[in-house]
């Protein structure tokens, strides 16, 4: 470990402000409990401009986040971790991480092998599929405990400070809180009922996992991940579904949980995809690790140096010109973390929970050059004047709030663009568009389409039997599925539509015209019926595409013009019973940067 205090006298980072000051002024506020609000970074407060050929702020913060995420395997502060992915002059990449106590060899094995698998899928010598489950492999290996920890399983390790927990499982409080949901609520029964579904599968899951052997492990808490994943919808709207059937979602621990468990797989895929759109990223990215510093020692007292600190401490005191924008963390930052960072005005982290922690400090090292010394001099400064007004308005106002929840996950969810729309684009021509990417989830789906459709006999007078329902975000009207069902799409709107075994996203990217999702979920559903079937030789403007013939996690590209406003049209189609006929209506000339 570094020694944090190397300075020489008269060149010190505490020569504005004194450091027992500082510190004493640190102490009493954290005395008072006093918690100030927490900060998070609005899209609106992203910077501006970049460098030119720079990767987009939202993309970096996104990594940055989802690295420093699975690098923290454990409970406990030694394993905090932040993650920042720099691009050097030379073209290279690094992914650069720091943890509080450390980056124990076994996070470094297993990000080493991670990174090789991304650079095999940006060559394309991986399949994405194949990529986002080995991905899951390992990070699921490497985070097993913490999962566990997360679920209040029995096969959690308890670190030697947890004297234990008193709640019951995840998933049992979850069943419970859709239990008062019911009592409370006469509306919203079908939402409700979709996800009480969806939670007794994941419970079912986890009761499997209770029971699983020490070798059946990793299979069962994968699947457990997944379940997870799939009532979160896309890794973060559980929020959104609670609000739907009358459940408060302020701050709620059991969304955070979800939250956390479902983004090893949300990662995974993100991962995936992005591998392939940032090839030049993923094939030269390269791990370094920094060595933590040791414990600054006082009186009875220790200070700590945190991991947000080594990394700007490792920045200011390198050869690196090009620094990057983004601190990604697992935690949120602390009190004192956050103002310095803001202080010192040349990074951003998506999140601080702002708990004062007052064993922390900066090291003062001979290293620092004289542009360091004065950016960490009038950083400290701001830090202690805000300490100071903060102090005060605790002896007087007595504002408290309760002791937030630190883990974090960003949840700017990011549109990911098209693997290969470089390749598209040069096909299609630059009067064609892209639509990516159609996919099936899960090969229960194919049965269930068959099963359904075969249900709801046809008849020669017209419509019979069964009903279908369509439910969005859009609050689109119910609709036969036979009808052409229309959804209007706007940039960085996008529109979710349940076919209760389908849903199906559109999104309207900035250089693609629409992307297109297909997913599963395990509602049951009955089609209706018609007296004439349609076919593909009265629809030679649709594309069809049979649903038995798209391949598991496979894609079907669609194209159509670019225009300032446009349409596509697709059927989708099953060996027995009706088609599905959906329209896609974009609108380009709403584009904004917001």
């Amino acid at each position: 470990m570094l020694c944090p205090n190397t300075a020489r006298p008269g060149r010190s980072i505490w020569d504005i402000v004194n450091r027992r000051t500082f510190e004493s002024h640190v102490d009493a506020l954290s005395h008072t409990n006093t918690v100030p609000e927490p900060s998070i970074l609005a899209r609106k407060d992203w910077p501006k401009q970049l460098k030119d050929g720079a990767l987009d702020f939202g993309t970096v913060l996104q990594l940055s986040d989802d690295f420093a995420f699975i690098a923290a395997c454990d409970y406990g502060v030694g394993y905090v971790t932040v993650a920042t992915v720099q691009q050097a002059q030379d073209g290279e990449y690094f992914l650069r991480l720091a943890a509080n106590e450390g980056v124990s060899d076994r996070v470094k094995s297993t990000l080493l092998e991670l990174l090789q698998i991304l650079k095999d899928c940006a060559i394309k010598e991986l399949a994405r599929k194949r990529c986002a489950e080995q991905s899951f492999d390992i990070i699921v290996d490497l985070n097993k405990n913490r999962i566990f920890g997360r679920l209040e399983s029995r096969h959690f390790r308890r670190p030697v400070y947890d004297r234990g927990s008193s709640r019951n499982a995840l998933t049992v409080r979850l069943k419970e809180l859709l239990a008062r949901a019911a009592v409370r609520t006469s509306i919203h029964k079908t939402q409700l009922a979709t996800l009480s579904l969806e939670v007794d599968e994941l419970h079912e899951s986890f009761v499997r996992l209770e029971n699983s052997r020490p070798e059946e492990l990793i299979h069962a808490v994968k699947a457990v991940v997944k379940n997870t994943y799939q009532i979160t919808v896309d890794g973060i709207s559980l929020p959104r579904r609670f609000g739907e059937i009358g459940l408060s979602t302020a701050d709620s621990r059991e969304i955070r949980e979800v939250n956390k468990i479902a983004n090893y797989w949300r990662i995974c895929l993100t991962l995936a995809h992005l591998s392939r759109s940032f090839r030049d990223l993923f094939g030269r990215l390269r791990l370094e690790t920094l060595e933590p510093y040791m414990p600054l020692h006082e009186i009875g007292q220790r200070r700590y140096v945190h991991a947000e600190i080594q990394m700007i401490v490792y920045y200011e005191t390198s050869s690196a010109t090009d620094w990057p924008l983004v601190l990604g963390s697992s935690k949120e930052a602390c009190y004192l973390c956050d103002s310095f960072i803001k202080a010192h005005g040349s990074f951003y982290v998506s999140k601080a929970h702002r708990q004062v922690f007052h064993q922390w400090t900066v090291p003062d090292l001979v290293a620092y050059n004289d542009a360091t010394l004065h950016r960490f001099r009038t950083a400290l400064s701001a830090v202690d004047r805000a300490v100071l007004k903060d102090l005060q308005d605790a002896r007087h106002h007595r504002l408290f709030r309760q002791h937030p929840l630190q883990s974090s996950i960003n949840l700017h969810k990011i549109v990911l663009p098209t693997p290969s729309l470089t390749t598209i684009l040069s096909n299609t021509g630059t009067e064609c568009g892209s639509v990516p990417t159609i996919s099936i989830k899960t090969p229960e789906l194919l049965d269930q389409l068959d099963g359904a459709r075969s249900s709801s006999p046809a008849s020669e007078t017209g419509m019979e039997s069964g009903r279908a329902v369509i439910e969005s975000e859009a609050i689109l009207p119910y609709s036969a599925l036979s009808g052409l069902t229309t959804i209007s799409v706007t940039p960085r709107s996008p529109q979710h539509v349940r076919l209760s075994s389908l849903n199906l996203q559109f999104c309207l990217d900035e250089q693609a015209s629409t992307i297109t999702t297909i997913y599963s979920s395990r509602a049951i559903v009955s089609w209706k019926t018609f007296k004439k079937q349609i076919n593909a030789k009265e629809d030679t403007e649709c594309q069809w595409f049979d649903i038995e013939d798209i391949p598991l996690g496979g894609e079907i590209i669609l194209t159509a013009p670019v225009s300032k406003e446009g349409n596509l049209e697709f059927i989708l189609a099953a060996r027995s019973g009706d088609p599905i006929r959906v329209r896609c209506l974009w609108h380009k000339a709403l584009h904004t940067n917001q």
